[in-house]
């Protein structure tokens, strides 16, 4: 199994890397930078994707800085939206599996929710 994970460098992305380092599981992970993708420019990540062989993409990417979102939204918006849907659907062509990553900012943080969203939530 091939798995891509896009944001390796961000907090989430290192994590996963050092524990799929740690446990040595039995599938590829291929980190992609933003040096290679950048999801600021959703009309280049199906192209991109289209390329790769993989089964499964997680993403831990977004525009999170709080105190700077409401001044770019077009930049939050390309890269928080149009580029998970772009994703979204270059997984599906494949039948590969998306996994995004999000926080308590975008779901509220309710800790009484015991199970993980899903798409039909």
């Amino acid at each position: 199994m091939r798995v891509l994970l896009l944001g390796p460098n961000g907090q989430v992305g290192h994590d996963i890397r050092c524990a799929h380092e740690e446990v040595r599981e039995p599938f590829e992970l291929i980190p992609l930078a933003r040096d290679r993708l950048d999801v600021a420019a959703p009309g280049a990540i199906e192209r991109f994707l289209d390329g790769l062989d993989f089964d499964a993409l997680v993403n831990c990417t977004s525009y999170h800085k709080t105190d700077e979102v409401e001044d770019n939204a077009t930049l939050a918006f390309a890269v928080n939206a149009h580029a998970v849907q772009a994703m979204a659907r270059a997984c599906a062509a494949r039948r590969a599996r998306l996994v995004h990553v999000s926080t308590d900012y975008v779901y509220g943080g309710d800790v009484a929710k015991a199970r993980v969203y899903h798409s039909y939530d």
